[in-house]
């Protein structure tokens, strides 16, 4: 999982009229604002006037970008459509967990009061989900763009996200994919995973990585991936977007 700062002309889907891949995401998507699939408008209004702008410089949001380890991305397309399909669905259902974590423990708006500035609970978050699968790269990848603002908890006015707190809560993001991830695929594929010395998270921790040892019903036609892959690096790294 990668996170990144983005710029309203470093998020390509806000201008390359690839709006129709977006999809909403986030516990305060669920109300019938957002009942239609996103737009255009709706895009420019979340991520700001800068949107479209490709000279603008100005901070609209976050862009989350998830993927699973190497080593079940390298499994998941060995293993034939029903494995992908696992590991597509494992993958969407760690996001949502990891989106749930940061809505209850990091999403706060900042609300002015005569006596200066205070931090309130927001209802959740609004934020657009863009997915690519691709056997040819033989990647599984999703972007989630996240705007700077989200609805307050006491009156449900869109209100400045305090970005100081949702970054905060970055490490804790990353590990709750992975161990989400992890648990659904040894739930439905009986997969095991190990905390590996030799990969290790943005944060200097031993990363999960796909034991040596794969499910007998993928068995030999991804043994070969796996030890090709095993000392590989897990995707994502934390970079700023200038």
């Amino acid at each position: 999982m990668t996170w990144v700062v983005a710029h309203a002309n470093s998020i390509p889907s806000l201008w390359a009229g690839e709006i129709t891949r977006l999809q909403w995401a986030g516990a305060s998507s669920g109300g019938m604002v957002f009942a239609r699939p996103p737009d255009r408008k709706s895009v420019e209004w979340l991520f700001a006037a800068g949107a479209g702008n490709r000279t603008s410089t100005q901070v609209v949001g976050f862009e989350i970008s998830f993927s699973p380890m190497m080593s079940v991305q390298a499994a998941a397309f060995a293993g034939g459509p029903e494995c992908l399909d696992a590991v597509v669905a494992a993958h969407r259902a760690a996001i949502d967990r990891a989106l749930v974590m940061w809505e209850r423990h990091a999403t706060v708006v900042r609300l002015d009061v005569g006596t200066g500035v205070e931090w309130c609970p927001a209802v959740g978050l609004v934020a657009l989900a863009d997915s690519d699968i691709s056997s040819e790269r033989r990647t599984v990848h999703t972007r989630v763009y996240v705007p700077a603002k989200a609805p307050a908890l006491h009156d449900a006015l869109w209100r400045p996200l305090v970005p100081e707190r949702f970054l905060d809560w970055q490490q804790y993001g990353w590990d709750e994919y992975h161990h989400a991830l992890a648990g659904g695929l040894n739930s439905t594929l009986g997969w095991e995973f190990e905390h590996r010395d030799s990969t290790r998270t943005p944060w200097g921790n031993p990363a999960l990585e796909l034991a040596g040892t794969p499910e007998p019903r993928i068995g030999a036609r991804i043994r070969p991936a796996l030890r090709a892959l095993a000392d590989g690096p897990t995707a994502g790294s934390v970079a700023p977007v200038h």
